[in-house]
């Protein structure tokens, strides 16, 4: 039997020259990483970086109370109607509170406003043919641009109505007055605003 070949004796001189070299390259990378400080931000840096994060932290806190004001919403509409199908109902609440942020509307006062004119039915019609939610009227869907035949739009719906109630708020100067263009009438304005306490106060 044939003794195992011994390796040649450069494998040897090989390995013992190119690990100490490697070791040192290594060494000499971390030194001058180690030995040269970050350089420090300047004043308008620091601030600018700041705001940056705070920024960002106020971006997470809206998202927070976007989804917290809808979930109320949602509570409230099934607590309403309480057939209504979850998806619809969550559909519902997202509109009224993009609409309302969008327009810059109470939350409350749009929620019960659709209470009132619809149970929160996305499909009622009224006796005059009023549609969806809102209970649009062709005269409210020439008014803003809205298509008849998206009256039934959940969205659309919410936001034709939120966006006639703050046009109406701003130019007759208060929510009762703003009611009374909207349906006509005190007793549907004392209604609404009625309704609008038993919503939750951070609705906004």
């Amino acid at each position: 039997m044939r003794p195992p070949r011994k390796p040649p004796d450069f494998l040897f001189f090989l390995v013992f020259l190119i690990v100490p070299v490697l070791a040192i390259i290594q060494g000499v990378y971390v030194l001058s990483h180690w030995s040269t400080p970050p350089k420090p931000l300047t004043l308008q840096q620091q601030i600018d970086a700041l705001t940056q994060r705070v920024d960002a932290l106020q971006v997470r806190i809206d998202a927070i109370d976007r989804r917290l004001s809808r979930e109320a919403i949602y509570l409230y509409i099934r607590r309403i109607n309480p057939q209504l199908v979850n998806r619809i109902a969550w559909r519902e609440s997202g509109a009224i509170e993009g609409c309302s942020r969008v327009h810059h509307l109470d939350a409350r006062l749009l929620t019960a406003v659709l209470q009132t004119e619809s149970s929160f039915e996305p499909h009622a019609v009224g006796a005059d043919r009023e549609r969806g939610l809102g209970q649009i009227t062709h005269v409210m869907a020439h008014q803003v641009g809205l298509p008849w035949d998206r009256a039934f739009n959940i969205h659309q719906n919410v936001c034709t109505a939120a966006l006639l109630l703050k046009r109406f708020e701003l130019r007759y100067g208060s929510a009762r007055a703003a009611l009374r263009r909207y349906n006509g009438g005190n007793a549907y304005a004392s209604v609404v605003l009625a309704r609008t306490t038993q919503l939750p106060k951070s609705l906004h």
